[in-house]
């Protein structure tokens, strides 16, 4: 796996959220005093990744392209969300780190990666869902 550099600490992050399945664990939340958040489950690495796979926001139409390369791949986005994320919150506030780690396919994407003073747990998947906000639900059909 190719990393770059660190992604400047002003920028935002962005996460697709698949809409939830029968029986799966709850993708989103709404946090009193908050608004919509993503669930830790619906953030933390999947069992396929070693990092949280996120990608850099570019433009107001990021979070809706990033929905569309998944309706490219065939896949139903109906009911998609996508969670955001400020990446000085991951860092000065959780003690995570964010790295480019461009694909072909999305030149933005990043991971989340532990550091020395905080390594991946439950609980820092919680705080971490605790911080972001939904920006963008695509219309369900």
């Amino acid at each position: 796996m190719s990393v770059g550099p660190r992604v400047g600490s002003d920028e935002i992050i962005l996460k697709r959220i698949p809409s939830q399945r029968l029986g799966s664990p709850e993708m989103t939340i709404a946090r009193p005093g908050i608004g919509l958040t993503a669930t830790s489950f619906a953030i933390c690495p999947r069992r396929d990744e070693k990092h949280p796979s996120w990608s850099r926001q570019r433009d107001e139409a990021s979070a809706e392209v990033l929905l569309r390369v998944e309706a490219e791949k065939g896949r139903d986005i109906s009911g998609w969300r996508v969670a955001a994320v400020e990446v000085r919150i991951v860092r000065d506030e959780l003690g995570l780190d964010v790295v480019a780690n461009p694909t072909e396919e999305d030149p933005g994407h990043c991971l989340i990666v532990p550091t020395s003073q905080q390594p991946f747990t439950d609980k820092i998947w919680s705080q971490l869902a605790k911080r972001t906000r939904i920006i963008y639900t695509h219309p369900a059909r």
